[in-house]
């Protein structure tokens, strides 16, 4: 009645009054908790909402938790995985300064690449249906691969308005068919009436196109398709194609970027960024990597000082890599691919030689210790740290994958016993890129004898992309292509990688299902 209505204008209006003696940031704060679709309610109940709903301080989070790939707001230029992590950091502390602002158009930008990420599922599941139904049915007046927007339901309105891919026509005595939606990968069974038809399926080359086209920022929304589809299942397989053909492109870019920058190109993690991010896309975090490097640098710190003797700082390194956060050598999977991606090294503490010492490194130059990875070394890569003496001999060594801190001695003798000879230029510093060509090197063996033994077609297939995607990056890293005066290791990688995906190609048609 009127008195219910009255009594419930003074709730609003206390409401009102309460909401506007908050400060902005306290707003800001209160609604940095609700989701995304509550956020957008809430500042649709209070004009007091809007600007805040609208504000950089809610959405560049939500942005940088989503995507890991593309470009960010007020940025379209191709970052590397650091600066592109640094940059969103710096854009989150400037906007925290300033609750209400937009300047950066982070509210815009979320939505936008909401679209995006629509558009490209539903591209991947219409390329998926014409790999399963390469010859259209002329009768059928919705055929697989059509986009439907679904309209008049009575039983589940909520579906009406959303996008779906047509799949295989019912069985069943009423038209119907099997629709997936893009987001959910939800497959419903919906009568005929109910779908409309907004546009054909473009055919299985033509949406390849059109997602390799979107570059970075599709990697994103395929990768998370590859991880909630059955295993096993046609729609994986051919996500796995499209995935694995967009982030060897980006992997390609950013090594290019990253060789193009001697500003970047010996901070070896910066390499070890792109590997993770190219073999794990769906699980590599940037911000969480160096974050833990920074925290493996601050223990470091508590326990030793800049101006302290250099050995005394090495000593420091160690206790904190191998006494507190118990890093170690992976003795019993040592051919695990994820010994060389730096985040599963990371968070799993176990890696070869090679990507130990990387962690090691980037931990010690953190606190001022000159060091440098002996990459041509054979078998087993050492880290050498300069004491600032007359060179090699007053020199220290240290084995990051056992904890060994080594004198010119008994680095000789290492050296002997897994060499059979002794080389001064074992102990030579090299470019960065002879550190980032080995990384690959290792991955591409593993990967030939992952692609050699798999006892499952999946599993052969994941290691041939692995295998194309190495051979990639390595021609990224030589500087060269195939326009160019090729020598024989640019030759050799590219007829491996021409091999390898004829393979794929032979092998991508196999299997039925959806």
């Amino acid at each position: 009645g009127g008195g219910g209505g009255g009594e419930a204008d003074r709730m609003e209006a206390g409401a009102s009054v309460q909401l506007d003696n908050l400060a902005d940031d306290s707003v800001a704060t209160i609604m940095s908790f609700l989701p995304s679709d509550s956020i957008l309610a809430a500042s649709a109940a209070a004009a007091r909402l809007v600007p805040t709903a609208r504000a950089d301080v809610l959405w560049l989070p939500r942005i940088s938790r989503r995507w890991r790939f593309g470009a960010m707001p007020m940025s379209t230029e191709a970052l590397l995985p650091g600066a592109r992590s640094m940059a969103a950091e710096s854009a989150l502390a400037e906007a925290a300064q300033a609750p209400l602002h937009s300047q950066a158009g982070a509210f815009r930008f979320f939505a936008e690449r909401c679209q995006r990420d629509v558009e490209v599922r539903l591209l991947a599941l219409q390329l998926n249906e014409a790999v399963r139904h390469p010859e259209a049915d002329a009768a059928n007046n919705l055929p697989p691969g059509t986009v439907v927007r679904i309209v008049n339901l009575a039983s589940t309105p909520q579906l009406n308005g959303a996008l779906g891919v047509v799949g295989d026509r019912m069985s069943s005595g009423e038209e119907r068919f099997a629709v997936t939606l893009p987001t959910s990968l939800r497959l419903l069974s919906i009568k005929g009436k109910n779908l409309e038809h907004c546009r054909p399926c473009p055919g299985e080359e033509e949406a390849q196109r059109r997602v390799v086209e979107a570059g970075a920022a599709a990697i994103d929304a395929l990768a998370r398709i590859a991880e909630i589809t059955e295993a096993g299942s046609t729609l994986r397989r051919n996500v796995r194609f499209l995935l694995a053909e967009v982030t060897e492109q980006w992997a390609e870019r950013q090594w290019r970027l990253l060789m193009a920058d001697p500003g970047r190109t010996d901070l070896l993690e910066e390499g070890g960024l792109i590997v993770s991010q190219w073999a794990e896309p769906g699980t590599a975090d940037v911000a969480a990597m160096r974050s833990r490097l920074a925290e493996l640098a601050s223990a470091v710190e508590a326990r030793t000082t800049p101006a302290a003797p250099v050995r005394e700082r090495v000593e420091a390194v160690n206790a904190v890599f191998f006494e507190e956060y118990r890093f170690a050598g992976d003795t019993e999977n040592y051919y695990d691919p994820r010994n060389s991606f730096l985040h599963a090294v990371l968070e799993r503490r176990r890696g070869i030689p090679i990507s130990l010492s990387v962690v090691w490194a980037a931990v010690a130059r953190r606190v001022e210790v000159p060091c440098f990875l002996l990459a041509n070394m054979p078998s087993h890569l050492l880290i050498r740290v300069t004491m600032g003496g007359d060179g090699l001999r007053d020199d220290i060594f240290v084995d990051a994958f056992s904890g060994k801190i080594m004198d010119f001695g008994t680095f000789m003798r290492f050296t002997l016993s897994v060499a059979g000879t002794f080389d001064e230029r074992f102990a030579a510093q090299v470019s960065a890129s002879a550190v980032y060509a080995r990384i690959l090197r290792n991955l591409a063996h593993i990967y030939q004898e992952q692609a050699q033994h798999a006892n499952t077609l999946p599993g052969r297939m994941s290691a041939l992309h692995g295998l194309a995607g190495v051979c990639l990056q390595s021609l990224a890293i030589l500087g060269t292509g195939r326009d160019s005066g090729m020598n024989g290791e640019v030759e050799r990688l590219v007829s491996r990688r021409e091999q390898v995906q004829s393979v794929l190609a032979s092998l991508r048609g196999t299997g039925h299902g959806r």
